[in-house]
């Protein structure tokens, strides 16, 4: 089983990384 919840956590993190690039 996927953790919906981890996996929205990550990509929402690794999402601003990417909209935010440093």
């Amino acid at each position: 089983d996927v953790d919906e919840k981890l996996l929205y956590d990550t990509f929402s993190a690794f999402g601003v990384i990417v909209t935010n690039p440093k």
